[in-house]
């Protein structure tokens, strides 16, 4: 997912993990590993807060964008999570 209004785009891994690049010198700026298993899909919170991601075993997890922490995560779906996006309304 690219960041609407900041030079990162993010993604998630087979490793687990949640990406951050920056897209003005393509070198990672961090990583955080919320997951348990192949992360699906990111998605940006329309404030740009907030990072939505999903995985192989329908997990989501909420992590802030600012502190890389993990803010909540829940089992919602008993299969992958192949996609996900933000209501622009919140």
């Amino acid at each position: 997912a690219f960041h609407p209004h900041d030079s990162m785009v993010v993604f998630g891994t087979s490793s687990n993990c949640i990406q951050f690049y920056s897209t003005e010198t393509y070198k990672m700026t961090n990583s955080v590993e919320p997951h348990e298993s192949w992360v699906y899909s990111v998605s940006f919170s329309p404030n740009c807060a907030y990072l939505a991601s999903g995985d192989l075993t329908g997990q989501l997890t909420i992590t802030s964008v600012t502190t890389l922490k993990t803010i909540q995560q829940v089992k919602v779906h008993k299969a992958s999570i192949l996609c996900l996006t933000h209501s622009p309304h919140n």
